[in-house]
């Protein structure tokens, strides 16, 4: 896994504690599957207010 800085990347805040793999988490970051089967972050095209909603 590489590592990653200074990216946007869409996120969930507060949508209740979700139990994932075990582990406890209050906010959901939004991705989809690669063509490699790893997890590609979702990320605005171009620059946005960091807080914006989803729609």
């Amino acid at each position: 896994m590489g590592t990653r800085t200074s990216e946007v990347v869409k996120l969930a805040g507060d949508p209740g504690v979700v139990n994932s793999a075990g582990f406890a988490s209050e906010a959901l970051t939004v991705g989809v599957p690669g063509g490699d089967d790893t997890a590609v972050l979702v990320t605005p095209d171009e620059a946005v207010p960091l807080g914006g909603e989803v729609y």
